[in-house]
């Protein structure tokens, strides 16, 4: 029998399972950014607001949902509430913090919290895009592979861009 994976059942909450793997430079049109998709990880569309990644090994899910700007704070708020639909125990750091990326400003914040009894990372990043909406970025890492997957991450995070 096959273990689950602590993100395969966040996924699952999630009510979405992504499609095909591939590498490219994905434009999300509803925020007019473009991301690059790391190599072998999955993408699922599954409305025009939101993208859903995770990595082959099912340890990192991140997630991103695009909101009218007026709707930013409730957005914040459904986010919070989702995630502790599946993930239990969450701590959010201090206070979210300033951070602009290629030029979209911002608010970053990192928590965490357990899955199944096992130690998640949160990370959310709520940016100002070129089309006048949020884009809410949330991730969740398998703590004990946080390392092995921060290049990627880190990678992914920087490559958030306005789309050409």
């Amino acid at each position: 029998m096959r273990k689950t994976s602590l993100l395969a059942v966040a996924f699952g909450a999630l009510c979405l399972w992504a499609a095909e793997a591939r590498a490219e430079v994905k434009v999300h049109k509803a925020a007019q950014v473009s991301i690059d998709i790391p190599t072998g990880w999955s993408l699922q569309a599954p409305d025009e607001q939101t993208l859903i990644l995770m990595d082959p090994k099912q340890d990192v899910l991140i997630r991103l949902a695009v909101v009218e700007a007026a709707d930013a704070e409730k957005a914040v708020n459904v986010t919070d509430a989702q995630v502790k639909q599946f993930v239990q125990d969450v701590k959010w750091g201090d206070k979210a913090k300033p951070t602009e990326l290629n030029g979209l400003k911002g608010l970053r914040l990192k928590g965490e919290g357990k899955i199944q009894g096992k130690p998640v990372d949160l990370g959310v990043l709520i940016l100002g895009t070129p089309s006048k909406k949020v884009l809410l970025v949330l991730a969740l890492i398998d703590h004990a592979t946080v390392g092995a997957h921060d290049a990627e991450i880190t990678g992914f995070i920087n490559s958030i861009k306005p789309a050409k």
